[in-house]
């Protein structure tokens, strides 16, 4: 198995694993609105919030792949495990950006 196909497979299990977090993100209390407010702020809200916010979670990931940063993996591991910590994302951020890229 090559280092494309282990990043594909890596980047399909963590947006497998974000994508329950940001549906969550999306729907607000509905114990705290009212009815006619509910399906308005959840789905022109919320949905796009959450979609922005896996984007930028995800910013080290894309730019270690489209750099074909050496350490793409490890790049991958750190921000999918520690990038919650906003310490782990910008390890991870500075390390995709400094990165050493492959040879083509």
């Amino acid at each position: 198995m090559n280092v494309s196909e282990k990043l594909k497979i890596l980047t399909l299990a963590s947006v497998v694993f974000a994508t329950p977090l940001v549906f969550a993100s999306c729907a607000p209390p509905f114990w705290d609105m009212p009815d006619t407010w509910f399906p308005f702020r959840s789905v022109f809200f919320g949905f796009p919030i959450g979609i922005l916010g896996l984007a930028v979670y995800f910013l080290p990931i894309i730019i270690a792949a489209v750099r074909h940063a050496k350490s793409i993996v490890g790049i991958i591991l750190l921000n999918v495990l520690a990038g919650w910590t906003f310490v782990g994302w910008v390890i991870a951020l500075v390390w995709s950006l400094t990165g050493t890229k492959q040879r083509t």
